[in-house]
């Protein structure tokens, strides 16, 4: 997602206030997401852009 690209993609999208991905250090299957928006219509954008089907 970072070396790709997507991540800084995501973060220039209007509206987003914050994209971070933390990763447990015994757990390598878990990713933790935590992201902040202005809105609901800026969340709402985001997951009707095409970066969703990037992300999946």
């Amino acid at each position: 997602m970072i070396s790709s690209g997507t991540v800084q993609k995501i973060r220039e999208e209007k509206g987003n206030l914050k994209y971070e991905y933390f990763f447990p250090m015994e757990e390598g299957e878990t990713v933790l997401l935590i992201d902040s928006w202005e809105n609901q219509e800026a969340i709402d954008e985001h997951h009707k852009s095409p970066m969703m089907k990037t992300i999946m």
